[in-house]
């Protein structure tokens, strides 16, 4: 924290705090104050710079104004810039956080700008950027936990997107491209986790088809490195994952079970002559499957009668995994995220997918989930 002078101390007692409530006192004086004295301005400058910073948090919430004092000012200090210049940008931010439900407020600006200012933004970008966030962070589920892993994913990608300058045309076509994506999949991580990655290079639905990306936490690059790639366009909905040939062995040993095989992440099959779409991809396999749902987790909270009935599918399943000698691995890697429920019509149908670890052996042992 930079040392404030007598004469500082007292033209920020006398000027700015007796502008602001008690309440947002320290706030002001452990966050924005220091932020903006680490910039060397003259008198002016501290008061306007203070002043503009007030007046945007007029007419916020409080929970919102601690955000803005404590993370907003400090970030979009980290550029040399006149007080208007800040206030233009501090105004339309605010302009957006009214449009935006209370809930993704905190996470635009405490994780948000921080990324979004490392590229230097223009007025007209910050304002793009606003923008997209307005539409797309509503749309998402924001109190599913994994989404707070994939959020700073999220901002990086957006931040690669805003890299190069966007008209408004563009924006405009790649927010419609994506509200097609999530209201064709409405509440789903998976795609929502698609959008969140991958904006600006979904292709259009029934047009185009592309590859997409799929971040995992575990991995660095699963882009160039991983073991699932979506497509979009006109395949979407379809997933390509690159396993080792042992994995893709206990596979299709699920696939081909009278029991599993309804019940086991399905591997496609070519139409001109019912074979298995997997290939050597050098010494891995390339296997064509398809989404199969939501995560169970999802399902039951979503469906708290229909609970039951598939926590009972996922045992079997589970007793039948044991049955073949197929392990997942070690025991945490056979979780709920692993199971998927699609309704087929109208009944719910559980799925076990992601067989990147899995082996077969003489005795496997995965551990028979707890109800939901």
């Amino acid at each position: 924290m930079p040392r404030i002078s007598h004469k500082v101390s007292r033209i920020i007692e006398k000027q700015i705090l007796s502008e602001v409530p008690e309440r947002y006192h320290s706030t002001l004086i452990s966050n924005a104050i220091p932020a903006i004295i680490t910039h060397k301005p003259s008198k002016w400058q501290l008061v306007k710079s203070c002043k503009a910073a007030i007046a945007a948090i007029n007419g916020m919430t409080p929970q919102t104004k601690l955000l803005f004092l404590k993370y907003a000012v400090p970030t979009t200090l980290l550029f040399r810039q006149t007080p208007e210049q800040l206030e233009k940008k501090w105004l339309a931010l605010k302009k957006t956080l009214n449009d935006l439900p209370q809930e993704h407020h905190e996470n635009l600006i405490k994780e948000g700008l921080p990324h979004f200012f490392k590229i230097k933004p223009t007025s007209k970008r910050l304002k793009q950027w606003l923008k997209v966030n307005t539409a797309l962070l509503p749309k998402i589920r924001t109190t599913d936990y994994s989404f707070q892993k994939n959020l700073k994913s999220y901002f990086e990608h957006l931040n690669e997107f805003f890299e190069k300058t966007r008209t408004d045309e563009e924006i405009d076509r790649h927010l419609q491209v994506a509200k097609a994506y999530l209201e064709q999949y409405p509440d789903d991580f998976f795609f929502d986790k698609v959008v969140m990655e991958n904006f600006g290079r979904l292709a259009s639905p029934n047009t185009q088809i592309n590859r997409l990306r799929f971040y995992k936490s575990d991995q660095h690059d699963v882009w160039r490195h991983g073991n699932l790639i979506p497509l979009g366009g006109k395949l979407t909905g379809t997933i390509i994952r690159l396993i080792s040939k042992d994995s893709a062995q206990a596979w299709e040993k699920a696939h081909r079970d009278e029991f599993l095989s309804g019940h086991v992440e399905p591997i496609l099959v070519r139409p001109r002559d019912s074979r298995l779409r997997v290939f050597e991809a050098n010494n891995e396999k390339r296997v064509y499957t398809r989404y199969t749902g939501q995560r169970i987790s999802e399902f039951a909270d979503q469906n708290p009668e229909l609970a039951r009935e598939v926590w009972e599918q996922q045992i079997e399943i589970v007793k039948a995994l044991n049955r073949l000698g197929i392990n997942f691995g070690n025991s945490a890697h056979l979780h709920n995220d692993n199971f998927t429920v699609e309704l087929v019509e109208g009944k719910p149908v559980v799925r076990v997918i992601d067989f990147d670890k899995a082996q077969l052996t003489d005795k496997a042992e995965n551990p028979v989930p707890k109800l939901l």
